[in-house]
């Protein structure tokens, strides 16, 4: 060979000696070296002297094999001790359990293979775990689970239940513990697919407990927890899921349960054959919305009107109509009439100009406003007037009341809506002056027709022959004003009560008035003459 590693060199150069040597002189080793396999490996091999770390791994698993060789002779002659020597440990606990130490003594019966000694010693250091062990390798299963109880191991204790067979008392166990799908997997082994499914149900896991039945036959038991998952259940459903409700949906239609089996379908999409199931149920009202998520509309909207549904069955022709299917005007609005959805009828009777028919659908609605307002549209004011009254707008009453001409109607609406200044200009037009007294008198000072209502009372109390309050209202009308072009009409109206007076001063400042006014406006309706009249 070409190279040597350093330790070959080293060992070479000291003893004359090749390690490998004898390995390098076997026969199968040359073969190897020649073998047309290890041809692209040869260059690495002697560059990097593999068959040194060939070596290396060889010894190692060598040293390895010893070591494991002597520990399992040295555990197994300990051992062969022990039992030789087995008089020992029993006369230590003796002498322990003499000297009150019933923990160390227990331990040393146990070891001296006296259980039923360890396990009253145990007891008597309260050490109940330990003699729980003790019990449940004796077989003594309920002293066994009280003590694991006692010491707070509900884990043991329910491992010990569990393997003595008693299945139901491990399911309680598992309940107290919140693993009851532990529990079902272990009445599945036990091949106890009922129990295993109440688990399973307990644990929330309806579908798991249906899966439980159907694989044991029980079919109709699995059908139940499907309806009962269905129930509960607000989200879409799997794939898997959709295909055990079918096959529980089948199950309960032979059974002769319509209802729960349409219930299933509907989980599953299954619309058209839900409702079909529906309608065996004599459930109209869930058919026809099964028959309307089918697509089926034309079915659903006769199904809910015969249900008694009637607004449904306005919202599924409405859904019909944007689908662009045809439904006759009269058979729809005849609906929402029917359905008590007067003011939507309404509207439609107003576009198919059912003047009339909307009138009254607005009534029934309870909104006579609409109705006035309709009427009001077709000029008839006081039918308008009326139901405006009926709505409660008695100001919006008065403006038909003007419209029809009838002011005495107006000022009974005005009278009626607190509006007291036009109510009492409305009397007042009627001559009616007790009225116009009681209305104005009501007009608050922030009123910004404030100073006109004081002016028309002057000329009611003149009216009524009570010239002292006629010349107070009228005072009052301007005793805040400044005079100007905006106000010349309060200031003429003063001025001709004072000119009816008798009283020379007072006619002395009517005229005065009138002069004034003639400087505003020399055109202002009949001042110039009046004022001529009171020069002469």
């Amino acid at each position: 060979m070409n190279s040597i590693s350093a330790i070959e060199r080293i060992m070479l150069q000291l003893f004359g000696w090749d390690p490998l040597g004898w390995v390098h002189d076997m026969d199968w080793y040359r073969e190897m070296l020649r073998a047309d396999w290890f041809q692209s490996i040869r260059p690495y091999w002697f560059r990097y002297r593999l068959d040194w770390v060939a070596a290396v791994v060889v010894l190692l698993l060598i040293v390895m094999i010893i070591w494991s060789i002597r520990k399992i002779l040295r555990r197994s002659r300990r051992k062969g001790i022990f039992k030789e020597g087995q008089v020992l440990p029993e006369k230590l606990a003796q002498q322990f359990e003499q000297k009150g130490e019933f923990r160390l003594a227990a331990e040393q019966y146990q070891i001296a293979e006296l259980p039923e000694k360890a396990y009253e010693l145990f007891l008597e250091a309260e050490c109940l775990h330990e003699a729980a062990e003790i019990a449940a390798g004796l077989g003594r299963v309920d002293e066994a689970v009280e003590l694991f109880e006692r010491s707070n191991d509900q884990a043991s204790a329910l491992r010990v239940v569990q393997e003595s067979g008693d299945l139901d008392r491990a399911a309680e166990y598992h309940r107290r513990r919140g693993t009851q799908v532990e529990a079902a997997q272990m009445f599945l082994e036990a091949s106890q697919p009922a129990k295993a499914a109440e688990m399973f149900a307990e644990a929330g896991m309806l579908t798991r407990a249906a899966e439980a039945l159907f694989e044991a036959g029980q079919d109709i038991a699995a059908a139940e927890y499907l309806v009962e998952f269905a129930q509960k259940s607000a989200s879409e459903f799997t794939h898997v899921e959709a295909d055990l409700m079918l096959r529980a949906a089948k199950s309960l239609a032979n059974a002769g349960r319509n209802a729960d089996s349409a219930r299933l379908l509907m989980g599953s999409k299954q619309y058209e054959q839900a409702a079909e199931r529906y309608l065996a149920a004599g459930d109209k009202k869930l058919a026809a919305s099964c028959f309307e998520k089918a697509g089926d509309l034309e079915q659903a909207a006769d199904l809910f009107e015969k249900a008694g549904e009637k607004k449904e069955r306005v919202r599924v022709m409405e859904l019909m109509r944007r689908a662009g299917k045809q439904i006759d005007d009269r058979d729809y609005v005849q609906a929402l009439e029917e359905a008590g959805l007067h003011e939507r009828a309404s509207q439609s009777y107003q576009e198919m100009g059912l003047v009339e028919a909307a009138v009254t659908a607005s009534v029934r609605a309870d909104q006579p406003g609409e109705a006035a307002a309709i009427l009001a549209e077709q000029g008839r004011f006081e039918e308008a007037a009326k139901l405006y009254l009926e709505a409660g707008d008695p100001a919006a009453a008065r403006e038909q009341f003007l419209s029809a001409k009838n002011p005495k109607g107006a000022a009974l609406a005005a009278l009626q809506a607190a509006m007291y200044f036009e109510a009492g200009k409305d009397f007042f037009a009627l001559n009616d002056m007790p009225r116009t007294v009681d209305s104005l008198q009501n007009v608050s000072d922030s009123h910004p027709d404030y100073q006109t209502a004081s002016s028309l009372l002057g000329q009611a109390f003149n009216r009524l022959g009570d010239l002292e309050m006629a010349l107070r209202m009228h005072r009052r009308a301007v005793e805040k004003l400044k005079f100007g072009r905006d106000n010349l009409e309060l200031f003429y109206q003063l001025a001709r009560f004072l000119e009816s007076s008798s009283d020379g001063q007072l006619r002395k400042e009517a005229k005065q008035i009138y002069t004034d006014i003639l400087t505003e406006n020399y055109t202002f309706k009949d001042v110039k003459s009046r004022n001529d009249s009171l020069t002469d």
